[in-house]
């Protein structure tokens, strides 16, 4: 895909289903990030994915991030850093 060509890393935040059908259309080429360590582990075996990392305080500066989420979980998302792009997959959810 384009955006696999252009980018070194795509950092997922969120393993729900969506999340797992995006990490395997990039054939595991990605991170996951998110807030149950068990969920993660299953993630990662599923998508057969290289890393995960528990959410609290994950850097996102200048990484390449797709936000898998719930809308309503977006402002309890405790990241730092300034993304390189952002782009989101939630429904309902308005641009700022």
């Amino acid at each position: 895909s384009k955006l696999y060509k252009r980018v070194k890393m795509v950092v997922i935040i969120g393993n729900g289903k969506m999340a797992l059908a995006i990490a395997k259309g990039l054939n595991g080429e990605c991170e996951v990030v998110g807030r149950d360590e068990a969920k993660l582990q299953k993630f990662q075996k599923e998508a057969n994915i290289k890393k995960y990392h528990l959410i609290d305080n994950f850097d996102i500066t200048d990484k390449t991030i797709i936000l898998a989420t719930k809308p309503y979980s977006l402002e309890s998302l405790n990241l730092k850093g300034t993304a390189k792009e952002v782009i989101s997959i939630m429904a309902g959810k308005k641009n700022r």
